[in-house]
């Protein structure tokens, strides 16, 4: 397509949130929390989202951290102030710290499951926050529980964990900032043993590095890239939710969408009408599709992997057929959000074409395309 649309601007930010992602980008500068490399060996998939990574306040990579979060402030506001959105998988903790006030420990921290470093951190958060409310027993009935792996280290939806006591686990953790590594939590952590008799002040102490004084230089420069942007007028960012200003900012979490949605918000043109085989197929392929190949197929025709915030009623998603002779393959005009989808003559010919043009597209090129 000709000339420089919001298709191209929308793939700048897209392309900008995969580079932040990059795992041998985070490990020259720490940004996130690394996650297992078995998951994405080039770029962090945390399961629950981006957790930035505390540093202790000598980090002689803090200077370079914080001029990026003041970058990727700045970026964000940008990109939020023109109508766009930057796709990083960013959790509601990171908007919440933003905001300031209360964290929920159990949700802010990581958790089993997470496939992040830390995960005990989060276990030993669960357990003191289930004794202080009561009615699950206390810290030393909890500890002692032969089933407490089950119950606080176990990945939800993986095949159960063999059963063990709190002790098993704690028996080489120490006072540091993962249990079992890390920054020192307080003065001779690394020589300080984690018993029950010390977990609450463990879970306090690691609370405060990975929520509070290990990232507040970062959220303040992010703040501060923010207001370079939008000056006093970020004022009113502030009355949001952590969750509103995820959307503002990333996008919806989840590419979501039903079979009534597409068909009201996916606008036919160029002989084709919500009655039209390839269109109706393509409705059905759509609501097939699992996550990952739905942010494709997003990414494909708009140029960002995931729905502005508004969902699929504000992408205005479009479909044409190719105008082009002889077209096998899908082609997207990713500035106007429309999809060309050749006359396939059956669902099967249409899904294998499409899966094939989504799955290996990239980038941006010219094509003579009518308006």
């Amino acid at each position: 397509e000709s000339g420089f649309g919001r298709a191209v601007t929308q793939g700048f930010y897209t392309l900008v949130a995969h580079e932040l992602q990059r795992r041998s980008t985070n490990r020259e500068v720490p940004l996130w929390v690394e996650d297992e490399s078995s998951l994405n060996e080039e770029f962090l998939t945390p399961r629950r989202g981006l957790l930035v990574r505390p540093l202790p306040p000598d980090s002689p990579s803090l200077g370079e951290v914080e001029h990026r979060f003041t970058m990727l402030g700045r970026l964000m506001a940008k990109a939020m102030r023109e109508g766009f959105v930057v796709p990083l998988p960013l959790t509601p903790g990171f908007f919440q710290s933003l905001l300031g006030g209360r964290i929920d420990w159990s949700i802010a921290l990581p958790q089993p499951g997470d496939g992040v470093v830390g995960e005990f951190v989060g276990a030993c958060a669960k357990m003191v926050t289930d004794a202080d409310r009561g009615g699950a027993g206390g810290l030393e009935e909890l500890a002692a529980d032969p089933d407490w792996s089950r119950k606080y280290m176990q990945p939800p939806g993986e095949e159960p964990v063999a059963a063990a006591p709190f002790s098993v686990f704690a028996e080489a953790a120490s006072f540091v900032e993962t249990g079992s590594g890390g920054a020192p939590l307080c003065p001779g952590g690394e020589s300080r043993s984690v018993d029950v008799d010390s977990l609450r002040e463990f879970v306090q102490l690691a609370a405060d590095f990975w929520l509070d004084t290990g990232v507040r230089r970062q959220m303040v420069a992010f703040r501060q890239g923010i207001y370079d942007v939008l000056g006093r007028d970020a004022s009113v960012l502030w009355a949001f939710t952590a969750v509103e200003l995820r959307r503002l900012f990333c996008g919806e979490d989840e590419v979501y969408w039903t079979d009534k949605e597409l068909e009201e918000h996916v606008q036919c043109g160029g002989g084709y009408t919500n009655k039209s085989d390839q269109v109706r197929w393509l409705r059905e392929e759509m609501l097939e599709m699992q996550q990952p190949l739905r942010a494709k197929f997003l990414e494909f025709v708009t140029s960002c992997p995931r729905l502005p915030p508004g969902g699929l009623r504000e992408l205005r998603l479009s479909v044409h057929p190719d105008p082009a002779e002889g077209a096998r393959l899908p082609r997207s005009r990713a500035c106007v959000h429309r999809l060309f989808l050749p006359r396939y003559v059956s669902r099967e010919e249409l899904a294998t074409q499409l899966h094939e043009a989504i799955l290996s597209a990239g980038g941006h090129h010219e094509q003579n395309l009518p308006p």
